[in-house]
This record gives C-alpha cells, structure tokens and sequence, in this order.
C-alpha cells in the first residue's frame, strides 16, 4: 500500500444513519422496524444474487440497493477507484457498509478492488479510507480509528501514519491516518487475523500477547500511543 493523496469529495454523503428504536418503543414503531429489517434482508440476498451473477440482471442496480440499505453512505463510484464493484466480494462489502452505519463517522474511499493486488485488495475482500471528524478538515484521532475497525470483525486491520489528504479549505496537504480493513484470511493457515501499523515506510505488527507492535526491520518496538 503506498503513501496517498485525495483532494476531493467523490460524491460521499455524511449522514450517520442511526435510525434504532430504543427501549419503551411502541408496538406500531416494532412492527415498521421489523418490516424494514425484513425489507434490508431481501435487498441483501437479493443484491448478493445479482453481484455474483446468479440473477440475469445489472449488479450495478443491486450494488446500488444494498448501499442504500445499509443508509446510503456512499455512492457507487465511491467503490470503483480501480475497478468495477462487481470486483468486490459481497460479504465483505455488506460487512463494510454496516460497519460504515455502524461508527456513523464520514468515511472517504481511497482504494478497494486493485488490479495486479496478490492478496486481499486484488480479491475484492479490502477497502482503504480516511475517517473524518470535520469532512477533509479534521480526522479522528488513532486511538478511535483502532477501536473502531478492531471493534468490528475484520480479519485484516491497518493504520497508515505516511498518508496525506488535502484540506478542503486551505488547500494544503496535512498529514494524515489511512485505515486499512479486510476479510482476507490469507495464504496459509494462523496467517489471520493481524494488526499493523506503518510509519514512514515501516511496518509493526501486533504481538497478541503484549499489544506491542514490532518492526522486523528496524527491530524496533512500540506502543499504538507512540506511533
């Protein structure tokens, strides 16, 4: 994954999309709820028919139906930077667009399928971002980026400190976290998951016993607060 570079805003909603009924709702609100959660299950199955090519139709419209069933948070030229959505394994998106819900934090695609990727991007089973507090002006901080994507079971979880967005004000480019998620289970066994961190071109991978994070090439270790 190489250092990035995003000046503009592709089209990207920014709402959060939290619409649950909380404790003490009525038997009227239960059942709309139960309808929509019915209608959202039949617009997955559906669109998973469709993208995989089991139904003799456009997957670009059933793409389309399962973004916005999961709050339309993007559109569908948010996903095809590189490539075609149909390049895009639909498990892994559906768990992407609920985790996107989920956190209802702005969220700006820079990589998802990539021609000539070996491993999880070239499998449709990865999506590179930036997370945003203020839309291309303020990001979250690294601790809320780890929290939300380990939270979420994603098999593959990044953090890249060597990014760079340009604000949407000044016109400068500030540096920035890039957020690597997948479901790629890799090339052998007990490869998965994993947790890493890049700072200036160094990769540190997350010891499961400790939570450290070790270079292999500089042999150096650290702590996610000191990246």
């Amino acid at each position: 994954m190489s250092k990035s570079s995003y000046t503009s805003d592709s089209g990207l909603g920014c709402g959060c999309g939290c619409n649950g009924a909380g404790i003490g709702s009525s038997p009227v609100v239960d059942v709309k709820n139960s309808e929509a959660e019915n209608t959202k299950t039949d617009l997955v199955d559906t669109a998973k028919k469709y993208i995989n090519g089991d139904v003799p139709m456009k997957y670009k419209a059933a793409a389309i139906a399962l973004i916005e069933s999961y709050g339309g948070n993007f559109s569908l030229s948010d996903f095809e930077i590189q490539g075609d959505i149909s390049r895009m394994d639909v498990d892994f998106l559906r768990s992407f667009l609920a985790w996107r819900d989920w956190t209802g934090t702005k969220t700006l695609i820079t990589s998802a399928w990539r021609e000539g990727d070996l491993k999880s991007h070239g499998k449709g089973l990865a999506i590179d971002c930036l997370l945003f507090t203020e839309w291309l002006s303020k990001q979250a901080s690294p601790l809320q980026h780890w929290l939300l994507a380990t939270t979420w079971p994603f098999q593959g979880v990044g953090l890249y400190f060597d990014w760079t967005f340009t604000h949407k004000v000044s016109g400068k480019k500030i540096p920035a976290i890039g957020l690597h998620v997948d479901r790629w289970s890799g090339k052998q066994i007990n490869e998965r998951p994993l947790r890493w961190l890049r700072i200036d071109g160094h990769y540190y991978y997350q010891s499961t016993k400790t939570g450290r994070f070790y270079c292999r090439q500089n042999k150096l270790t650290i702590t996610l607060s000191e990246a």
